[in-house]
């Protein structure tokens, strides 16, 4: 095999997680100082023994053991705790069967305030404000005439260890600059502040990924195409990103993507997609799609728009892949938990996730020809953390992952595609 067919990023519709994932609750109590009910015990034995990860009675008695008085001995603790929920995170997306995984954000506690905290010049708030569902983080507010500058490297040491544990390949994800910029407290719209962002922090953070093996990389930018009058700064800070890093992503064949989720205004992301060099996008659709089953226009209406922004934008330029969400992140509130218990939770989701890629290759193909369905990769449409339970979780992303491979298998009879190609 070509290094191009060991490279999962150009198989038919690779497969990936696009960012966070609920954290197993004994973790969460247990950095909290607070006493840890038996059911969350048993959730550590129930993982454990299924997932394979050695003496449940090992990471429970570490759970219970936290270190009362020497704070040396507590830091030590706390970075064990967290080793022991990224090893769960990464184990429990690799059983699903995805191609590509992710740590699910184990060493964080918020996108915006795991970044923000390591800035020189923003200043985080006591107060937490509602970012998500029933997620919160600190406001972070841009400290006037003091420079921008990246104090600790934000997210290489959760990927050093990750890359120990990871036995399939590793994607890194952080917080957009964008994002961080438009979610800080500033005196006014200084974008001077965005640019510095990408200069100062950014840009050094990714290099370094980089060179520690970093080959997949997503900026995630929710806030992307909240404020259209940003439009023009947003490409010029990416466009100052690419350059900064291109020798690198060129050097080490590092693909660098984004997510931007729940938007209203897609029509722009699609039309800045030639100006850009992305090698990869993922954005929501599932959320706004039919649950039932067809193949059909009428079936997948919600997709089609999309698909059309996709053929424009390739024939002006870009060849960025995108993941156009197959998933919906609050599936779990559609099922029953007799109806996960039994298998007809996964077994209709593997269906309809079949029948959107389907649609979406057969589509592309008709427009493009053979590349086309290459320009789709699977994915939900966003992070799982909203997802309340670690079964549902990852009963959705193994439904997710058994769908693409019916679909592939489909592509790949009725319409002779290969199983590898790169664009």
């Amino acid at each position: 095999m070509t290094n191009s067919d060991n490279d999962p990023f150009n198989l038919l519709l690779p497969t990936h997680e696009i960012g966070s994932m609920r954290k197993l609750n004994a973790t969460i109590l247990a950095l909290q100082g607070r006493e840890i009910p038996p059911d969350h015990l048993d959730e550590v034995h129930y993982w454990w023994e299924k997932l394979e990860l050695g003496e449940s009675q090992e990471a429970i008695s570490l759970l219970m053991n936290r270190p009362q008085t020497n704070e040396i001995d507590l830091q030590r603790w706390e970075l064990d705790v967290l080793k022991l929920r990224l090893r769960f995170n990464i184990r429990l997306l690799e059983s699903t069967g995805l191609d590509i995984v992710f740590t699910g954000e184990a060493w964080r506690r918020e996108m915006y305030e795991h970044a923000a905290k390591d800035i020189e010049g923003i200043f985080l708030e006591n107060e937490h404000v509602r970012s998500f569902d029933d997620r919160f983080y600190k406001p972070g507010v841009r400290i006037k005439d003091v420079n921008i500058r990246r104090k600790n490297p934000i997210y290489i040491d959760e990927f050093e260890y990750a890359k120990q544990v990871a036995k399939k390949p590793l994607k890194l994800c952080f917080t957009g600059p964008y994002t961080v910029f438009n979610w800080t407290i500033t005196p006014s719209s200084d974008k001077q502040f965005l640019f510095d962002l990408v200069d100062e922090v950014f840009i050094p953070e990714i290099k370094e990924s980089i060179k520690s093996g970093a080959r997949y990389i997503t900026s995630d930018e929710p806030a992307y195409t909240t404020i259209p009058a940003d439009r023009e700064s947003y490409i010029e800070a990416y466009k100052r990103l690419f350059k900064g890093i291109r020798n690198e992503l060129k050097k080490y064949n590092c693909k660098f993507g984004f997510h931007t989720c729940f938007s209203h205004r897609y029509d722009i992301l699609f039309e800045d997609l030639p100006q850009l060099p992305w090698d990869y996008g993922s954005l929501e659709y599932a959320n706004r799609d039919k649950k039932s089953l067809g193949t059909s226009h009428n079936d997948r209406s919600s997709y089609q728009d999309s698909l059309e922004r996709t053929v424009k934008a390739f024939n002006e330029g870009s060849r960025c892949k995108l993941a156009l969400g197959i998933l919906e992140v609050h599936a779990d509130r559609h099922f029953s938990d007799e109806e996960v218990k039994s298998g007809t939770a996964q077994q209709q989701l593997r269906e309809l996730v079949r029948d959107r890629l389907l649609y979406q290759a057969e589509f592309l193909e008709g427009k493009l020809g053979e590349i086309g369905p290459f320009l789709l990769l699977a994915a939900p449409d966003c992070g799982l953390r909203p997802v309340r339970k670690l079964n549902d979780l990852h009963m959705m992303l193994s439904a997710m992952v058994e769908g693409t491979h019916k679909a592939r298998s489909i592509l790949q009879d009725k319409l002779g595609l290969p199983t590898y190609r790169s664009i």
